[in-house]
């Protein structure tokens, strides 16, 4: 299944195109939104825990293994993925604020 993955990947990012570009390919925004986080910032509230994407080799080993051809380093990986992770987050607030800013128009 792993070897699936990494051809999968390596299928859908050629080497011109950025991590941030290519990532909506595999999961959706609302996806990591609710459950994910790139680093683990766990509070005490169980509603708001979510996990951390390092801990899971389909969002670092094989993103790294599959890439690794286009210049892709493990410290560059991790810091573009985090930007990701940051990008999620900002579309999700701007979509919440869009949304509130339409009811209080109404």
């Amino acid at each position: 299944m792993r070897r699936k993955y990494i051809k999968f990947l390596r299928r859908i990012k050629t080497p011109r195109q950025s991590l941030e570009d290519t990532f909506g390919k595999i999961c959706t925004d609302q996806a990591i939104f609710r459950h994910f986080n790139w680093t683990s910032n766990k509070s005490s509230q169980s509603m708001t825990q979510r996990e951390s994407l390092q801990h899971y080799w389909i969002f670092t080993d094989c993103l790294f293994e599959a890439w690794s051809s286009h210049g892709l380093a493990m410290e560059t990986l991790k810091s573009k993925m985090a930007s990701v992770i940051k990008r999620i987050y900002v579309r999700n607030n701007v979509r919440n604020f869009r949304a509130r800013s339409k009811i209080v128009e109404l």
